[in-house]
């Protein structure tokens, strides 16, 4: 499974196009030093699972862009989780 990440103004995420490659594996943990985007990925993905609108916390005024398809086609929420600690 691929999911890839085409991002902009999303809980203080400018931009992100990244694509995770779950082929193989069954989990990927995402570790990285604190302000690295880490909670803003996991409250769009949440977002998009909730079937809610994803936003810019910093300036609402900012145009909104949040596309996750999972092996090139739209995400349904039952294809996603996130756990947060």
């Amino acid at each position: 499974m691929k999911i890839k990440y085409d991002l902009e103004n999303c809980y203080g995420i400018n931009k992100l196009d990244y694509e995770f490659d779950f082929n193989g594996k069954h989990i990927i943990i995402v570790h990285s030093p604190n302000g690295t985007m880490k909670t803003s990925l996991c409250k769009t993905t949440q977002d998009l699972i909730d079937n809610k609108n994803s936003q810019d916390l910093i300036d609402s005024s900012k145009i909104t862009k949040r596309n996750i398809p999972v092996n090139g086609n739209t995400a349904t929420s039952n294809q996603l989780q996130v756990f947060n600690n």
